[in-house]
């Protein structure tokens, strides 16, 4: 990975018993408050516990992780990894804002939508939802339309 000379802004937010800790590649803006977007999305999923880590990488980092994760050897826009459970997460999450960028482009919708669909579709993985089968894709993609609702977003 290239982490090690990439260089990140981090920030670490604690809600009671949980931890977020957000780390942006430098140079890259949101227009979002992802830790304190990410409170809410946990609270509506009753997340109250753990520590997730969502780091926004570049498009060599995203390839790296895929490939030596997953064996997959292509770009793509949000991987989870969760060491712990559904119940007391212990995450890792890979965002990559050129592949959200990509994506709103092509769903004519703001970067700003597409990372909260992205936040809440990683957070949905660690609950154990699947989107691997056509089935599971719908139904994740509901979900995902659920907590935007929810959220009044």
């Amino acid at each position: 990975m290239n982490e090690d000379v990439e260089a990140y802004d981090r920030q670490t937010y604690s809600f009671s018993d949980l931890q977020i800790i957000v780390s942006i590649l430098k140079g890259q803006e949101l227009g979002l408050d992802v830790g304190a977007f990410s409170a809410k999305v946990c609270t509506h999923l009753g997340i109250e516990k753990g520590e997730i880590n969502i780091n926004f990488v570049s498009v060599d980092t995203m390839i790296s992780v895929n490939r030596s994760y997953l064996g997959h050897d292509y770009l793509t826009d949000v991987i989870t990894f969760n060491l712990g459970s559904e119940f007391l997460p212990n995450a890792d999450v890979y965002i990559s804002l050129d592949q959200a960028q990509s994506n709103a482009d092509m769903y004519q919708q703001s970067l700003l939508d597409e990372v909260k669909l992205l936040v809440i579709h990683a957070f949905l993985h660690l609950l154990g939802h699947e989107d691997q089968s056509d089935q599971g894709r719908l139904r994740m993609r509901k979900r995902e339309q659920d907590v935007l609702g929810a959220l009044g977003e």
